[in-house]
């Protein structure tokens, strides 16, 4: 999470408390705490040597609302004015008074209250969130903290909280067609891809020691620019810094090449790189494939009923398709530190949520919706279900003279 404190300044009252959670790193001689500078409050939240703190998330308190914002954006005018970048926003009442504990918010306010108090929020703060109502939430919260979590715990994170989330959404052993849109790719395996497109299909997680290569690769496709693509853009390279993959991890003969597919962006963002993270899935077309042979007997249902209409999601939110970002899931011991079982291990720290799609009608009848909001004059505008996607559909597989974009 990069921030340009100048920047930021200009577009906050001054006379507001501001409670700022920062990236840092101990090769900076910095460490995990709390600095206090007049009216703004810096949280340095627990990080090791390897990962980031990479999650976008605001909470702006009004007097009789809070508004949350979960972004892909980092806080630098560049992201804001340059890039594509992605945005949920929605405003939440504030109750009479705070309640006493967080699973009195419901899953969303319990799940953003455990997210801030592990990257140690100051307790005014958290009294604060107890007092806004949640219950109105449209979206499900999809967290990553650093480090190695019981995947049966109360709060998972990462890929065992995103398998947790679909697992009541009705969606259970269907065969999903995903795409992932990415800013930035690390070393992709098989593995990875496969233990994402279970969770993807709200599967419970697993762990793999091996992946035999002919087994078939899930129907993923992941979107990252081409060379050309960076080179054609409205800005060129200069525009790419954030744009990140390296070049040892495509000439691994392992590395899954035929998933990568480029981008166009589409009306008044035509021309501009992606810096967002958008993963849309939806149940493919009947057909025999592995995914109609893999059971979903075992499968834990928790919570309220399974909705049986659901027919896809939308993710969006500070996620690249990495395993640093979803995490890994390994089988552990009982030690000292760690219960036996699944656990889920993750490098970063990330925010993400994700929106069910209902109903068909969401997923296919989109004409009233661009014609009343006027998304794209052109009428070029994509969607998914009922939101719309910076980028044309379908996609475009690289050729055989493609590369990625290396940084």
């Amino acid at each position: 999470m990069d921030i340009d404190d100048e920047w930021l300044e200009q577009q906050l009252p001054h006379h507001i408390t501001q409670c700022v959670v920062r990236n840092w790193s101990k090769d900076g001689n910095e460490r995990a705490g709390v600095l206090i500078a007049g009216k703004v409050v810096h949280i340095y939240p627990p990080l090791t040597n390897y990962g980031t703190f990479h999650p976008k998330l605001m909470l702006l308190f009004y007097p009789t609302f809070c508004r949350v914002v979960i972004s892909s954006a980092n806080l630098v005018p560049h992201d804001w004015l340059q890039l594509v970048n992605t945005l949920y926003v929605q405003d939440f009442a504030l109750l009479p008074s705070a309640v006493e504990t967080p699973e009195e918010l419901g899953d969303f306010g319990s799940t953003l209250h455990n997210f801030l108090k592990i990257m140690t929020i100051p307790e005014k703060v958290l009294a604060v969130v107890r007092s806004v109502d949640f219950s109105t939430a449209k979206v499900r919260l999809v967290p990553t903290v650093q480090g190695t979590f019981p995947v049966e715990a109360p709060h998972t994170y990462g890929i065992a909280r995103l398998s947790k989330v679909l697992q009541t959404s009705g969606l259970q052993g269907k065969e999903m067609e995903v795409e992932y849109q990415t800013s930035s790719l690390g070393k992709i395996t098989l593995r990875f891809m496969d233990e994402f497109y279970r969770s993807s299909r709200g599967l419970p997680v697993r762990a793999r020691s091996k992946f035999t290569y002919e087994e078939r690769l899930p129907p993923i496709k992941i979107v990252f620019p081409t060379e050309n693509h960076v080179l054609n853009s409205r800005l060129g390279d200069l525009g790419a810094g954030t744009i990140c993959f390296r070049t040892e991890y495509w000439n691994d003969l392992t590395f899954p090449r035929k998933v990568l597919h480029d981008f166009e962006c589409v009306g008044i963002l035509k021309g501009s790189l992606m810096h967002s993270k958008i993963a849309l899935a939806k149940i493919a077309k009947p057909s025999n494939t592995i995914a109609a042979s893999i059971p979903a007997s075992g499968s834990v249902v928790s919570g309220r009923e399974r909705n049986s209409n659901c027919v896809g999601w939308f993710y969006v939110g500070s996620s690249n398709f990495s395993e640093s970002a979803w995490g890994t899931v390994v089988n552990k011991k009982a030690t000292a530190r760690y219960v036996e079982g699944l656990h889920v291990s993750m490098r970063n720290w990330e925010l993400g949520v994700v929106y069910l799609i209902e109903t068909e009608d969401e997923m296919h009848d989109l004409a009233a919706i661009s014609a009343t909001q006027r998304l794209d004059p052109s009428g070029e505008q994509s969607f998914f279900g009922p939101l719309p996607v910076p980028y044309r559909r379908p996609l475009t597989q690289y050729t055989s003279r493609d590369k990625p974009w290396f940084r």
